[in-house]
């Protein structure tokens, strides 16, 4: 999170009250006292944010993986998950994942069970390996949508998607880091996977802290692996060109 904890758990878009948290974790807190658990940071807010939207009836949960998929806290036993979403597959945490990106899909993709799996542009070896891992169907969104152009438009980014029927559609979002229409692309096409009729509004509404916010000409990027911030480079030299900048940054030791 940016500025406050609960910005970690969310719904409709907005974070959950701090009261809603904190009643949460005293209940988690209580639990593992009483079992004698121990959890990590990770895995006592992920328990926490499933007893928020247990309690609070969500009709769907969006459940990020903190690292990987295989291990992670967010690997549960559900009692009905309709979809697995990779968004990309790129060096990182490479200490526990593996090195190779094979080895990185691998870990990923053995958190999915018999749902249908939306996997982001991916090398054609990759896909293959997915296909043969995969328990359920597997729909890639560079297979499904071209990426037909990028454009920012004042403070929005504009991305236009065909499917080679018909008109393109366009989408327009206030995160205007390029690796956004990637993004997008997916989660277009995760959504038609399982038939979930959406406006595109959400996607105009859709805002992240950290996501190449602007904070009074001040930007802030999480880009945190060499992916990531080619998409940053890219998204600075198109809006701002040959203008100096400078840079802070901060990493965590082993990055």
């Amino acid at each position: 999170h940016i500025s406050s904890v609960n910005e970690r758990v969310m719904i409709d878009s907005r974070p959950v009250s701090m009261k809603k948290l904190f009643k949460a974790a005293s209940f988690i807190r209580r639990i593992a006292a009483q079992k004698k658990i121990s959890l990590t940071y990770f895995e006592f807010m992920t328990a926490a944010a499933m007893r928020v939207f247990s309690a609070e009836k969500v009709d769907y949960a969006v459940v990020e993986a903190g690292l990987g998929g295989r291990y992670d806290a967010t690997n549960l036993e559900y009692k009905k998950k309709i979809l697995t979403v990779i968004t990309s597959i790129a060096q990182d945490h490479t200490e526990l994942l593996g090195k190779s990106t094979e080895k990185i899909l691998g870990e990923k993709a053995a958190a999915a069970g018999k749902e249908t799996i939306a996997a982001g542009a991916m090398p054609k070896p990759l896909k293959k390996k997915l296909k043969i891992m995969a328990k359920g169907s597997v729909v890639f969104a560079d297979d499904k949508y071209r990426i037909k152009s990028v454009e920012w438009r004042g403070k929005k980014l504009s991305v236009s998607l065909d499917s080679g029927c018909g008109k393109a559609r366009v989408f327009e979002t206030r995160m205007r880091e390029f690796t956004q229409s990637e993004n997008i692309r997916t989660a277009v096409t995760a959504l038609d996977a399982i038939g979930i009729d959406y406006d595109k509004k959400v996607f105009e509404k859709a805002v992240l802290k950290g996501r190449f916010s602007d904070h009074k000409g001040i930007i802030l990027s999480a880009a945190h692996n060499p992916a990531a911030f080619a998409g940053l480079a890219k998204t600075l030299n198109s809006i701002y060109g040959k203008k100096r900048k400078e840079m802070i940054f901060a990493v965590l030791k082993g990055k």
